[in-house]
């Protein structure tokens, strides 16, 4: 027992020292440009376009000038680059409790708050799943539903089995980054102290290198209540540091420093500030990419330079080009030669013939002449009348200074919920958007105004939903005639709901 013992000590030592090996190397490569990162975190095709989401904490925020997306070695043009609350894709957020014995009496109650306060924040296209360090992981449990969340989190209870974190985090990450029936967005929040009493399970070292090599941010909460013993420091600085190797990622040492569960809730949910959707046409997608994998490269240029993520996608869920048959065309006989109409006009000495066109010409010409010395009399005429009047003081309106205007333009996303989300519309809101019933899309054109459900319109800076007729809800409620729609609102016409993304930019 007690060779036992040594060996799981010089095992533990070990892996500490083999990670902070990989820290000296890998955070300073990680931490370039001035401590800011790019992640791609993934790839979804929806509706004819493809979303990519990624994270980036640059000074100044990702645009279509700043930012370049590379499929296979082929620059691909980029339509949009918004905040992802702008075509919220959802959420999936793991939360991995640690339950142990070794853990304070006061930890769990806290952890269960932080828990409850990023599930209050949950959108309505995010879920989640909560699970004890040391229990199964499967995709099948996650849950929209925030009150059966909130039951599970108030069940969670201290128990008595061995704490097997590491491997619990090993799985977490593997199925986060793999599974593709979860939301396109996934983060992985772990609260723990960092001791693992499991020796047969997976090392630090092996748990830092998956981490920071995988596209899943890591939100990870070290519970530091009780730091009197050597092992719970190193316990705790050990798997912060993994949490830093994550790209994206959040270190959080709950209660250091007067770090509350308001704090650690606030942190983890300031992530989405820096998460954004950048959207390509399935059309310039597939004709880059060789078939249904590809690698996609992500390029912002910063101040420093530049930063770049890399990563092979599935391109399954788009639409594949069909390809256009186009038909021979057939040979027709050319036509008689027809005799050209001789010119009419005047002969001259030089043998110059004054056609037609020419003396059209010479007329617009005469015209001009006439039209512009018609011009000067006016205005000599009131200069005159200006100077015999010297009292009357004009100003020209030209040579007054104007104020620079500012004019918006709007952007709207109109996205059809279902089993699959998909994309209806994606562009400038200049015109009125017609709203009714069709056979392929509600989007009606000018010509079938009368028979729209709502109007769709810019004013005062937001999105208004016009003229409603009878059965228009607006978030499951009758709508006005004239309402006004927030960010993520979603309408239901003819049978059907739409979730109604805007920005505007000056």
């Amino acid at each position: 027992m007690k060779n036992v013992r040594i060996q799981d000590r010089f095992r533990r030592m070990t892996a500490v020292l083999l990670l902070a090996t990989l820290m000296m190397f890998a955070i300073p490569s990680a931490f370039a440009q001035g401590d800011t990162r790019i992640n791609l975190e993934s790839a979804n095709p929806s509706g004819d376009v493809l979303q990519l989401i990624f994270y980036s904490d640059a000074e100044k925020a990702p645009s279509t000038e700043n930012l370049k997306v590379t499929i296979e070695g082929t620059d691909i043009a980029i339509e949009s680059v918004n905040s992802i609350d702008y075509a919220n894709p959802g959420t999936s957020y793991l939360f991995l409790i640690d339950t142990n014995t070794a853990v304070t009496e006061r930890a769990l109650p806290d952890m269960q708050t932080i828990t409850k306060g990023i599930i209050e924040k949950m959108g309505a296209l995010d879920n989640a799943l909560i699970v004890p360090i040391g229990q199964n992981i499967e995709a099948k449990d996650f849950s929209d539903n925030k009150d059966t969340l909130s039951d599970m989190v108030d069940t969670l209870t201290r128990g008595t089995g061995e704490t097997d974190l590491y491997t619990s985090v090993s799985e977490a990450v593997k199925l986060l980054e793999n599974d593709a029936t979860l939301r396109p967005r996934r983060c992985l929040v772990v609260m723990a102290d960092g001791l693992d009493n499991t020796a047969t399970g997976i090392s630090a070292l092996e748990v830092s290198t998956q981490v920071s090599q995988s596209h899943v941010p890591l939100y990870l909460v070290a519970l530091t209540y009780n730091t009197g013993t050597t092992e719970r420091i190193e316990a705790a600085k050990n798997i912060s540091g993994i949490a830093r190797l994550s790209p994206g990622g959040v270190s959080i040492l709950l209660k250091n420093d007067g770090t509350s569960t308001k704090d650690a809730v606030e942190q983890i949910l300031a992530q989405r500030a820096h998460t954004f959707v950048a959207v390509c046409k399935s059309e310039a997608v597939r004709a880059a990419a060789a078939g249904d994998q590809a690698e996609i490269t992500l390029t912002q240029t910063v101040a420093g330079g530049e930063l770049s993520a890399t990563r092979r996608v599935s391109l399954a869920g788009l639409p594949t080009v069909a390809p256009v048959d186009t038909p021979a065309p057939e040979s027709t006989p050319l036509p008689a030669e027809t005799p050209l109409p001789t010119p009419t006009g005047e002969a001259k000495p030089d043998g110059i013939i004054i056609s037609n066109n020419t003396l059209l010409l010479i007329g617009c010409a005469a015209a001009l002449v006439a039209l512009a010395a018609v011009v000067t009399i006016i205005a000599t005429k009131k200069r005159r009348r200006s100077s015999d009047n010297p009292a009357i003081l004009r100003y020209s309106p030209v040579t007054a200074p104007q104020p620079e205007q500012r004019k918006e333009t709007p952007t709207i996303c109109i996205v059809r919920l279902g089993e699959k989300d998909e994309i209806l519309l994606e562009g400038a809101l200049t015109e009125p958007i017609y709203l009714g019933e069709g056979e392929e899309t509600p989007i009606l054109t000018k010509a079938e105004a009368e028979q729209a459900k709502t109007r769709l319109i810019w004013r005062d800076g937001t999105v208004w939903a016009m003229q409603n007729g009878e059965g228009v809800l607006v978030n499951g409620v009758q709508a006005r005639t004239n309402a006004c729609l927030s960010v993520g609102d979603v309408l239901h016409l003819c049978g059907a709901d739409y979730r109604i993304f805007y920005s505007a930019q000056g």
